[in-house]
């Protein structure tokens, strides 16, 4: 397993270096690697520091509420009924419904809830109230309505109460932190089940994404690309050659072919999947302006789905182009960072494409491109 291991690491390297090292377009990869280098650089920082603040934060917290326990006092009426209010937001879709009564001055620490509320919400929300600091007594005078059928509890949305952070989909800077901090100490445990928890700690922390996205199955979001471009060419130009989608293996060395249909709203793509392996979609036009916006999405079931929107206009110098892409990556999020570290992912392909799109079109076809097409 473990030469296995250094054989893969060796293959990964020496494909980065020829990569980086590559006659015709090493230098500009290596410039880009080397401005992403100082941009995660002051990322990590400004994360550490937000971390720092806020486990100082957490634990200032920790300990005030153990003094109250401790030492039990009084509050202050305003500050209880708010404390409640903010308390019933986080377990009932209609919380304005209710009205809070407090009388710190005869009963302190008795409140009282009053007006409608949903069944399945009257039991955890009266819990809720009962544990906010400085509440004794709970006088439960709640109207049960087995669905919204008044005004009051129509619309709103369904609260999943309060859960541990370990639990939420986004995860606090130091929860990530202290998960960050635990993966990596895992690693270096003996046996494979430590190995396997600190890698995918460390992977959870470090992208603040859900498990079940990381490794490319469940429900996900779709990442998203925004870039901006400018050509010295007039904007009819650039919409009319952008719109023959028969134009994009031209400059795009990871779409093989595309066949448009008859009635040119549809469109089949033969691309470039992980390891050169050939993939196929289908895609169709959603909106559609001449010489000013151009949309599509991929068909449903498609390997990668994808959709994109591209808005052309006119500017003294030519045409500046705004791409706005969203897509699923094959393999989960793992898949698509270990991609970039490569820099095969699409967001780095993309950068070249469009550098070569802009070559091509202010320049004409280079010599590369003109093989290509033969």
């Amino acid at each position: 397993m473990r030469n296995w291991i250094l054989f893969l690491g060796g293959m990964g390297v020496g494909a980065r270096t020829m990569y980086l090292l590559d006659p015709a377009r090493g230098r500009k990869r290596r410039a880009v690697m080397r401005d992403r280098a100082r941009r995660r650089m002051r990322k990590t920082t400004r994360y550490l520091d937000l971390s720092k603040r806020d486990l100082e934060q957490r634990v200032m917290g920790a300990v005030a509420r153990g003094r109250t326990r401790i030492r039990p006092q009084q509050v202050d009426e305003e500050v209880l009924h708010e404390r409640i209010r903010s308390k019933l937001g986080r377990y009932v879709s209609h919380p304005h419904a209710i009205r809070i009564e407090t009388s710190q001055q005869e009963y302190p620490g008795r409140v009282t809830l009053r007006g409608p509320v949903l069944k399945g919400e009257a039991s955890a929300a009266v819990r809720a109230v009962f544990r906010v600091p400085g509440v004794k007594e709970v006088d439960d005078r709640l109207v049960v309505h087995e669905k919204g059928d008044i005004p009051a509890l129509q619309g709103g949305v369904q609260r999943p109460g309060e859960r541990p952070d370990f639990f939420q989909e986004s995860w606090a800077p130091a929860t990530r932190l202290l998960a960050g901090a635990a993966g990596a100490a895992s690693l270096f445990l003996p046996g494979p089940v430590f190995r396997i928890f600190g890698i995918t700690f460390l992977a959870r922390a470090g992208t603040n994404r859900p498990v079940h996205e990381l490794l490319g199955f469940g429900p996900r979001k779709p990442l998203k690309i925004h870039k901006t471009m400018n050509v010295a060419v007039p904007v009819e130009q650039v919409f009319t050659f952008w719109s023959d989608f028969r134009n994009f293996p031209r400059f795009m060395t990871d779409v093989y072919e595309v066949r448009v249909s008859d009635d040119g709203l549809r469109s089949y793509w033969k691309v470039a999947g992980p390891a050169g392996a050939p993939l196929s979609f289908q895609s169709y036009i959603t909106d559609y302006e001449s010489n000013r916006l151009l949309a599509w999405r991929s068909a449903s079931g498609s390997v990668i789905p994808n959709s994109g929107r591209v808005r052309f206009s006119g500017t003294p110098e030519g045409t500046c182009v705004d791409l706005e892409l969203s897509y699923l990556p094959p393999g989960g999020v793992l898949a698509e960072t270990a991609a970039r570290l490569f820099g095969t992912d699409p967001k780095s392909r993309l950068d070249e494409s469009l550098a070569q799109l802009k070559t091509l079109l202010e320049r004409g076809p280079s010599d590369r491109q003109l093989r290509r097409l033969r």
